[in-house]
């Protein structure tokens, strides 16, 4: 990649000889369909990587284990979270990622008319303090609602329609779980 630098978006995995990569994604994306529903890929050099290398990196893996999607309305593919110093206050337009404040459990992406089949993230460098990353089991939560109260879960099998600080979605967009 340093040889021949290219924008990260256009890069393939494809284009690269790393066969213990490509097995290694593999075992991920097992763990992901098959196993536990989330694994942590550790020990990457990123102390060796500038931010871009980083972002190449972890595109490229990315790439292994399903299909890019967009991370915002605008089409964006790579979206960073980082404390900006900024306040989201309400109708400020800032994003609570991008400020210090803690975000409780929610669904990345979500809006998206094609959802990923994965969330992945990159730490790049460790906050000072804080930055403390959760994640909860969509499944689990499904089968804890339907062990502790059934009687609630038909109704997120039913459209419902969500709207941001913004107004509606495009195209007054409407969700249903589907099993």
């Amino acid at each position: 990649m340093r040889a021949y630098p290219l924008p990260t978006i256009v890069l393939r995995p494809e284009d690269f000889t790393m066969p213990a990569c490509r097995q290694q994604m593999a075992r991920v994306r097992h763990i992901l369909d098959h196993g536990v529903r989330f694994a942590i890929v550790d020990r990457l050099p990123v102390a060796e990587l500038d931010a871009g290398e980083a972002t190449a990196v972890y595109w490229l893996l990315s790439s292994m284990v399903s299909r890019p999607v967009a991370q915002k309305l605008d089409g964006a593919l790579i979206y960073d979270v980082l404390d900006t110093g900024q306040e989201a206050l309400p109708g400020s337009g800032v994003r609570p990622d991008k400020t210090n404040i803690e975000i409780r459990f929610h669904n990345d992406n979500a809006y998206n008319d094609t959802p990923p089949d994965y969330v992945g993230l990159l730490c790049w460098r460790q906050a000072v303090s804080g930055g403390h990353s959760r994640v909860i089991s969509f499944h689990t939560a499904h089968n804890a609602l339907l062990a502790r109260h059934p009687n609630k879960l038909p109704r997120l099998y039913q459209p419902f329609c969500r709207q941001s600080g913004a107004g509606p979605q495009p195209n007054g967009v409407c969700r249903s779980l589907r099993a």
